[in-house]
């Protein structure tokens, strides 16, 4: 059980950095059970799985008042492959029908996340010879063609990412080490002013 457990937790590990990135200051996660995975990720401990749920609470201030609202989710060891996370919603601003209104709400999409999750897990799963992730300064990007040679490339080679045209452009992308390369070598093979790896 506990290696069948890897690609979920090293998905759930992702997720964590994915929030932190987003709401820097506003994230706090349960330090204890992060440290856990990551050991059992890397490889160095077994994996105690009567505590390993890892947990993350997102609080932001919403509203003209500035009412914090708190997200607290709670991820099960088997997320995102067969449970969905138990989220719970703190805010004292919100009356009690707004409240269930928006639980509901949380807890349908959480549902509806698990069953797109099972479809990326396996994508995940696909890419574990290892994982790249590039990202490429352009002086620009106006062409229609290179955009769509970009998106192009990116499908081919089952890669996540985006691409923001304009001054400066980028383009980001992830999955597979040995498709990252491709896809960086394909783009530079286009003809560009300035490009930075």
């Amino acid at each position: 059980m506990p290696s069948d457990l890897l690609p979920t937790l090293e998905r759930q590990l992702l997720e964590l950095e994915c929030l932190r990135s987003m709401y820097p200051f506003e994230c706090s996660v349960d330090a204890a059970a992060e440290s856990q995975a990551r050991a059992f990720v890397d490889g160095a401990l077994p994996l105690d799985t009567s505590r390993s749920l890892l947990s993350v609470a997102v609080s932001v201030a919403v509203g003209e008042c500035g009412e914090v609202a708190t997200l607290h989710c709670t991820l099960p060891t088997v997320y995102p492959e067969t449970e969905p996370p138990a989220l719970e919603l703190s805010c004292a601003g919100l009356t009690p029908a707004a409240h269930a209104a928006v639980s509901a709400a949380l807890c349908h999409a959480a549902n509806e996340a698990v069953a797109d999750g099972r479809e990326a897990l396996s994508d995940l799963c696909l890419i574990r010879g290892g994982f790249g992730v590039r990202l490429i300064w352009f002086h620009h990007i106006k062409s229609l063609t290179k955009r769509k040679a970009i998106v192009a490339s990116a499908r081919e080679l089952r890669l996540a990412g985006f691409c923001k045209p304009g001054f400066p452009g980028l383009v980001c992308c992830e999955g597979d080490e040995e498709a990252c390369a491709s896809f960086v070598a394909a783009i530079r093979a286009l003809r560009w002013q300035a490009a930075e790896p």
